[in-house]
């Protein structure tokens, strides 16, 4: 990924921010629309703060910006920190404050972005500080390419939207994760500076850019959304921001001068904001947010921490260039060891029963087949991942963060979720960590199963489900969507029923898997049909249902009841859907239907019983053959009656 550079003048043109002419067709935005799409997914997370969105989003595109010929781990540092009296005036002055706060005044004052833009923007007029964040890269490619390069991080990074790399293993596939950074900008504003690979780190270059609304000034000059800080240029008549080079001056000014001769990149954002905090602006001190930021890398990048592919360094400092006040590594060995162990267990029958002990199964997984783009198509495959769990040591037991959490993580080396699960009737806390894609190893299909997940994951690459748009279009419809869906439920099962305390008997299989799959209630598994008091009930046997394990089907017995006395002939039906995380669950398919006495009974489509019995018979009893979709394991998902 060495990226040559062409020869770039000292620079002379004037430097400032740049908005582009309202003109031509003239659309236009409110607002940065990345941003919004990135805080709206986000914030359905409840296990997650914004802080926490903005730690995963920097931390990942670093990770995956690593030099791949490079042995040691990418590097970050977050440095929060002041900005006030001279010095604050001097970083305005250089940053062209007069110019952005002349389009911020002339903003739509009825929405919430103008409305915010507008109140930071008279809160620095009247002189308050300005707290900032600036996070910086080591061991990383920079900020690559031409100013007019698609394909470089420079315009990936700054200028595009909606943009992202199919490089394997990258952690994002939306190239939205950035959008992040601006919202925790009051100003909604990021500065860039940077020391290229392939330039030996030589060079600095510097770039900026504002998410400003479209607007119109006094003089009747109207502009589209979005301006750039950079080098006044034109391009076929249009002014465009091009990018500033080795003004080594400016980028002290603007706390960016990288002094730190290893390529990679600085970010800065101006008026940094926790957007979320239930204590008010301002009112935490900068060392309680950093000790959030840690907290944060600690939790979703244990694995690369841990691996040696990231470090991660947190202060606070005494202005730009001051005295650290607060200054530590991340090191998720304090908190996050049981973890660590469940993810490096070997693979074994041993159950996990005393603490510090770990062990771990492998867990079959069909990738379905890949149509699109048509060079990444491939045949349907089967991977598998590893799934560990470990008990808590007595002195881990109060420290550990998640107990009894399944940690979802594949190649990019970042929990991509925490499931969480029922307490152990033990009392003793244990972590178990699903290894996936890459994580699970480097063979063919690890690297089709690590495609495969990636595209499973929403905007912010919170959790795998194949209703997302690059699922849809990219993968057949029919192939493991249902074991996706249910793959949370499976893995709580697995956990409870191969990994953890003493095996039971064999006979008691079929009863003790449907406890499992179905809520037990004093009369029996099932479900009944309440929305309507006269509709029949249905229940099943649990004593009479048996799963056959060579066939892979379960038989299925079970009674049916009238509810209220009726003079006339009646009629029930009932159905059998996966028990899913989210969705209504694939259909399972029904034949060789018995009952007693005998009724009227026929299968419709494979997918639903009818059944029609006279006035004179009030209850019977039916069984019957349930195969499950071809995507779904009968052992470990279950299913739910569909009355």
């Amino acid at each position: 990924m060495t990226q040559s550079l062409e020869a770039h003048p000292t620079p002379v043109a004037t430097v400032g921010w740049v908005v582009t002419p309202y003109a031509g067709q003239g659309r236009a935005s409110g607002g940065s629309m990345a941003a919004e799409l990135f805080e709206a997914a986000s914030s359905r997370s409840s296990q997650r703060r914004m802080i926490e969105s903005l730690v995963r989003e920097l931390c990942q595109n670093i990770r995956d910006q690593r030099l791949a010929d490079h042995d040691e781990p990418a590097e970050a540092v977050f440095d929060l920190f002041k900005l006030e009296g001279d010095r604050l005036q001097k970083f305005l002055e250089a940053m062209d404050w007069p110019t952005l706060s002349q389009h911020i005044s002339s903003l739509d004052s009825y929405s919430s972005t103008a409305t915010t833009l507008k109140r930071i923007a008279s809160a620095i007029e009247d002189g308050a500080s300005l707290t900032c964040l600036r996070v910086s890269d080591y061991g990383t490619y920079g900020l690559t390419g031409e100013d007019a390069d698609e394909d470089g991080n420079f315009r990936r990074l700054c200028v595009q939207n909606f943009m992202t790399s199919d490089q394997q293993g990258r952690g994002g596939s939306y190239g939205l994760g950035k959008a992040v950074s601006w919202l925790h900008s009051e100003l909604l504003t990021v500065l860039f500076s940077s020391r290229i690979q392939g330039d030996q780190g030589k060079r600095l270059r510097l770039f900026g850019r504002a998410e400003l609304p479209a607007h119109e000034l006094e003089d009747g000059s109207r502009f589209l959304d979005g301006a750039y800080f950079g080098q006044h240029g034109l391009e076929k008549g249009v002014s465009r921001a091009e990018s500033i080079w080795d003004d080594q001056e400016l980028a002290e000014t603007l706390c960016l001068d990288r002094r730190r001769a290893e390529t990679g990149t600085s970010l800065l954002i101006p008026a940094f904001s926790e957007l979320d905090t239930d204590q008010g602006e301002g009112s935490r001190s900068l060392i309680a947010i950093a000790e959030d930021i840690l907290a944060a890398a600690e939790k979703w990048f244990w694995p690369a921490l841990r691996q040696g592919d990231l470090i991660v360094d947190v202060r606070v400092l005494d202005g730009p260039d001051g005295r650290p006040q607060f200054s530590r590594m991340a090191s998720p060995e304090d908190c996050w060891m049981p973890f660590i162990r469940a993810a490096e267990a070997s693979v074994s029958t041993e159950r996990v029963v005393r603490p510090g002990q770990s062990s771990a199964i492998a867990v079959p997984f069909p990738i379905p087949e890949r149509i699109q783009p048509i060079h990444r198509a491939h045949t349907a495959v089967e991977t598998r991942f590893r799934l560990g769990v470990s008990r808590c040591l007595k002195s881990e037991m109060s420290a550990v963060p998640l107990p009894n959490h399944i940690a979802l993580v594949r190649g990019a080396g970042m929990v991509v979720e925490y499931v969480d699960c029922p307490p152990p009737t033990d009392g003793l806390p244990w972590c178990s960590v699903l290894s996936a894609g890459l994580a699970a190893g480097d063979s063919l299909d690890c690297f089709l199963a690590e495609e495969y997940l990636r595209a499973a994951e929403p905007v912010a690459h919170d959790c795998w489900d194949p209703r997302t748009r690059s699922v849809r279009e990219f993968y057949r419809r029919r192939g493991s969507s249902g074991r996706l869906r249910g793959l949370k439920a499976e893995l709580r099962e697995l956990v409870s029923g191969r990994l953890l305390g003493e095996a039971q008997a064999r006979e008691e299989e079929g009863p003790r898997l449907l406890s499992r799959l179905f809520s037990v209630s004093a009369s029996g598994l099932g479900a009944k049909s309440t929305s309507i008091s006269a509709r029949p009930v249905i229940e099943l046997e649990p004593e009479d249902c048996e799963f056959l394990e060579e066939e892979k089907v379960w038989v299925i017995a079970g009674t049916c009841r009238q509810s209220t006395k009726t003079e006339t002939s009646w009629q029930a039906s009932v159905s059998f859907a996966s028990l899913v995380d989210s969705g209504s669950g694939s259909i399972w398919s029904i034949d060789a239907v018995e009952t007693i006495p005998s009724v009227n009974a026929y299968v419709e489509e494979n997918r639903r019983i009818r059944f029609a019995a006279p006035a004179e018979v009030a209850h019977f009893s039916f069984q019957c053959r349930l195969l499950p979709p071809t995507d779904v394991d009968p052992q470990l998902t279950g299913f739910r009656l569909l009355g």
